[in-house]
């Protein structure tokens, strides 16, 4: 039906307990709480709102931001393995689905495939470390840029700025550019 419905993933920041952590919405001791409540009955989503630390809506927003993260990031992978399928009738259904129009993610996974060319000329790697260079630039900095800024420290990849981040490759490869230009 030209759409998106559902997405899994192994990587850890593409997992919903640290989507939340990085959008502030529950602490990583939060998270390690919630995850303890989880079992065959009770999924994380579910822990998460009966605790109150988010509301219904709020949870099918993150969980939408989930599944476009991992499409993204999909598309962005050059090694390794991933797979679009359509689910056996019989099979039972995932917990969650969306209707997430596929025209409209790959318009935008495209346009992030070809800005990852041009930070590619500049960021051979994600395991680059970046080194700022003055500290006198982050009073004039985008506020976008600062929490990436207050990481740069030589000794951080951009993986790793990534990771504490909780965002995607996508994202923190961009602020560094911007850093660098």
């Amino acid at each position: 039906q030209g759409a998106l419905k559902t997405a899994t993933s192994n990587v850890s920041s593409e997992r919903l307990g640290e989507i939340l952590a990085s959008y502030g919405i529950i602490t990583q001791d939060q998270l390690v709480d919630c995850v303890l409540g989880v079992n065959s009955e009770r999924r994380l989503g579910q822990v998460v709102v009966e605790e109150g630390y988010i509301g219904r809506e709020q949870l099918f927003e993150h969980l939408r931001i989930q599944l476009e993260k991992i499409f993204y990031a999909t598309l962005l992978v050059n090694k390794g393995n991933y797979a679009f399928i359509q689910p056996d009738e019989n099979a039972e259904p995932p917990a969650m689905t969306f209707h997430v129009p596929v025209q409209a993610l790959l318009m935008e996974g495209v346009q992030r495939i070809d800005e990852m060319e041009m930070f590619r000329e500049r960021i051979s790697s994600i395991d680059m470390c970046p080194v700022a260079t003055s500290e006198n630039v982050t009073r004039s900095l985008n506020e976008s840029l600062k929490p990436v800024i207050q990481l740069i420290d030589g000794r951080r990849s951009i993986r790793t700025i990534s990771h504490d981040l909780g965002w995607d490759e996508f994202e923190t490869t961009k602020a560094v550019y911007n850093l660098l230009q």
